[in-house]
């Protein structure tokens, strides 16, 4: 057990009420560096502890290192009577899934026409884990009935890859671009990108695309757009070129708006680059490109006698968006501050004595 692990337990006997910006660096640090000891650690603590929403966030590691006895053991904890015990936090469903408990998948099926969204979110993202073919004809009726609504179980669409090879993915764009309310389509977004990097242009087009409104954090839908990109493998940079061509066509054409949405979009997602390093799904890729890159690709000039910086770009072709420049120049000061936690981890990461 790593010693940020006995940290939190201890901590949350003496301090039950602990603050939940620490309480999730620590379910970070040992999501990302821990192991099986840590999970069987956070797994007793989760089951004795008088339950509060914060507790959620022990399933992060719980999932990420738990085995199949954990597994089963969080679902007879967790579930009664094929529904999740009233306590419980919501996401016991995905992780049950992640873990790879196949007994609770007809039990997840189920819980999906459920009113409460975060009950069929939970479920939805579970099963995408799990085998699914016998409950292939459920879940297409599922589907299909919900085609082309504005509202609908959100993430039902996460589950298209379960039913369907990739040519249903333009049913699903056409779904998302014609009908379905943009509070309500992050579940589309998601899984389209789950049938892989074939889509990588389709996720291109659609964070681009205006009818999508694929960076709204307040609807959630940033979140799984961010995860959408690093599914498919669609880099930063690629979208750094697509700002820049947008820029020389400001220069040719004189139209700002694209200029303007894509900064807005771009700016969005690499926030959430910095914020998150949550692996909602446990065969996902992740983003590869390290902060440096990404900052010298935006901020650091291709000549030395001429300043081509993204904020530069904005002062000059949008100058009347101040709050877009003022946006950059923050996002730029926390780049700074993630490159520096960069060199420092890789500086400690080269000092490990090597055990092999």
């Amino acid at each position: 057990m790593i010693s940020a692990t006995r940290r939190l337990i201890a901590k949350m006997t003496e301090e039950p009420d602990m603050d939940w910006t620490e309480f999730q660096a620590y379910t970070d640090l040992i999501t990302r560096h821990g192991g099986i000891e840590d999970a069987r650690g956070l797994l007793d603590l989760l089951k004795s502890s008088e339950l509060r929403a914060i507790h959620s966030e022990l399933l992060w590691p719980i999932m990420a290192h738990g085995d199949a006895k954990m597994a089963e053991e969080l679902y007879l904890w967790g579930m009664k009577k094929g529904k999740l015990r009233e306590d419980a936090p919501y996401e016991v469903l995905h992780a049950l899934g992640y873990m790879g408990f196949e007994p609770c998948t007809a039990e997840l099926v189920r819980l999906i026409p459920t009113p409460n969204w975060y009950v069929t979110q939970a479920a939805c993202l579970g099963l995408i884990h799990l085998p699914c073919e016998r409950y292939r004809t459920e879940l297409e009726a599922m589907l299909n009935r919900s085609f082309g609504e504005a509202l609908f179980e959100e993430f039902l669409p996460v589950l298209a890859c379960k039913i369907s090879d990739r040519s249903i993915v333009p049913k699903l764009v056409e779904w998302g671009k014609r009908s379905a309310s943009v509070d309500c389509n992050a579940g589309l977004i998601f899984g389209i990108a789950l049938f892989g990097s074939e889509e990588k242009e389709t996720i291109r087009q659609i964070l681009w695309d205006t009818s999508w409104e694929a960076h709204g954090r307040s609807t959630g839908t940033a979140y799984w757009s961010y995860m959408a990109m690093q599914q498919v493998g669609l880099l930063f940079t690629e979208l750094i070129e697509d700002v820049n061509r947008s820029a020389a066509g400001v220069l040719q054409h004189g139209s700002k708006q694209e200029l303007e949405y894509r900064l807005e979009v771009l700016h969005v997602l690499l926030t959430l680059k910095l914020e998150t390093r949550d692996k909602p799904v446990r065969f996902m890729t992740t983003n590869p490109e390290s902060i440096r890159r990404i900052h010298d690709a935006l901020f650091r000039s291709k000549r030395p006698d001429e300043d081509s910086s993204v904020t530069s770009l904005i002062a000059r072709l949008l100058p009347e968006e101040e709050g877009l420049l003022r946006a950059y120049e923050h996002l730029q000061d926390n780049m700074k501050l993630s490159i520096r936690h960069e060199i420092e981890t890789q500086y400690w990461t080269d000092k490990e004595p090597n055990h092999s």
